[in-house]
């Protein structure tokens, strides 16, 4: 799915580059894409969805660099990545957390807590990532058992007792 959110990004970056005002013209574009989305299928193409695309598309604009942590994180992990403005903490921060199957939780935990910054400035690296780990474990373990799957392609109707609550 994150593929998908790569590729409408590229087509507002590209729409963006044939407009002249760019500012004006990417918020247009945004807010029609957004209507035009919504009304063909469904929920999940907000206009702050659609510049978390964009967004996607211009920070990972190299799709072979990424291709395989598109097959391997979710939406949630990249919509988390996007608040991080190093690109090479970025990149290490999604390869971690496709590595060792981090949680959304537990990436945003890291992020929070500049765990990147931190392994880069320690003289005794693992040190740091085994703190990480442990103040993570409880994160991780809860993670796994109420991990989600979605099932939304099967249109079975909608029923609180299995779709997610946050």
């Amino acid at each position: 799915m994150v593929e998908v959110y790569w590729e409408i990004g590229r087509k507002i970056v590209e729409g963006e580059q044939r407009g002249k005002e760019r500012a004006e013209y990417s918020k247009e574009i945004i807010k029609n894409l957004s209507k035009e989305l919504t009304e063909e299928f469904g929920k999940g193409f907000s206009r702050r969805t659609l510049w978390e695309m964009r967004k996607l598309y211009v920070y990972f604009s190299d799709y072979e660099r990424v291709r395989t942590l598109f097959a391997q994180l979710t939406w949630s992990h990249f919509q988390k990545v996007l608040r991080v403005s190093d690109e090479k903490a970025r990149i290490f921060y999604l390869t971690e957390a496709a590595e060792n199957m981090w949680s959304v939780r537990t990436l945003d935990r890291n992020i929070s807590t500049l765990y990147y910054n931190r392994i880069i400035a320690s003289i005794d690296k693992k040190n740091v990532e085994n703190e990480m780990k442990e103040k993570t474990k409880k994160l991780q373990v809860e993670e796994f058992i109420k991990n989600p799957v979605v099932l939304e392609f099967l249109d079975l109707p909608t029923n609180m007792s299995y779709t997610e609550m946050n």
